[in-house]
């Protein structure tokens, strides 16, 4: 037998009152056993935004990296022509 967490996850449809005592088979709603069964797939759609805004930070933080690294290396060169240029030549 599955529990209602494994069910879940793995998207079957839930019983509301599968495994409750029966004290409490009355007090879980409709409501929320259509948060149940929707929690994992809003997980997941919520996982995968936040991956995309990650990537795109990344990529950023990337490109970031890269103009430090060309300025660095414009400074390097320019600094290597003016060097060349202050010396007579013989």
């Amino acid at each position: 037998m599955l529990t209602r967490r494994s069910k879940r996850l793995k998207g079957e449809p839930i019983n509301i009152d599968e495994g409750l005592p029966p004290r409490k088979k009355a007090k879980v709603t409709a409501e929320k056993l259509e948060k149940l069964q929707n929690g994992r797939k809003n997980y997941l759609e919520k996982k995968k935004v936040d991956m995309e805004k990650k990537a795109e930070l990344d990529r950023r933080r990337i490109e970031r990296m890269r103009a430090a690294k060309l300025g660095r290396q414009k400074a390097v060169k320019t600094s290597e022509v003016s060097n060349t240029e202050d010396q007579p030549k013989l």
